[in-house]
């Protein structure tokens, strides 16, 4: 009987799909759950990689340049893509913008004030490319809280705290870049 359940596997009556997905890491499941609701996922194993991806959405979206309100995107890709420093989001240009959290159990991202000041998400623009670090990821919503509470002194703690898990909403594009070699906030 040890041989068949080598050969074979044993019968755990669970549908082999199942199995398949109790054996993926976090980091798989997040994706999975984040492009079935509709967002574009690239993997950037480098720093080139990342810009060639930030370039080519560019191209394949027919704009010049990025608007973004993090100095970190902008020191990191401002010499291999073209991007503006604002503070105030226009719907005419694609948003460059990093994430908070990586929320694992919806496939959603985590964003506030820091990322995209006080603009409602349905008024984000058509294209938004998110760069986030795999150390990101967190399983829960809840998981994301503690840590927003952790990170910031009552001072200066964000606003306008939203989680995006529906990503194929009003002919809005949402694309994520994770970029291995960025480091988390």
């Amino acid at each position: 009987m040890g041989l068949f359940n080598q050969l074979f596997g044993k019968n755990t009556g669970k549908e082999p799909e199942e199995r398949a997905w109790e054996t993926m890491s976090p980091e798989e499941k997040f994706v999975l759950r984040f492009t079935s609701n509709g967002g574009r996922f690239l993997l950037a194993e480098t720093h080139e990689d990342a810009s060639v991806f930030l370039n080519a959405v560019l191209q394949e979206e027919n704009f010049e340049k990025y608007q973004t309100k993090s100095e970190n995107l902008l020191k990191r890709y401002h010499h291999t893509v073209d991007m503006v420093l604002t503070n105030d989001i226009q719907p005419s240009l694609p948003l460059l913008s990093e994430v908070e959290f990586l929320i694992e159990e919806n496939g959603g991202i985590s964003l506030n004030s820091n990322q995209i000041g006080q603009i409602a998400l349905e008024r984000l623009p058509e294209v938004s490319v998110f760069v986030a670090s795999p150390a990101q990821l967190v399983q829960t919503i809840e998981d994301a809280m503690v840590k927003i509470n952790a990170k910031y002194p009552n001072k200066q703690y964000p606003s306008n705290i939203r989680s995006i898990t529906h990503f194929n909403q009003d002919s809005k594009r949402f694309y994520l870049i994770l970029d291995v070699e960025l480091q988390a906030k």
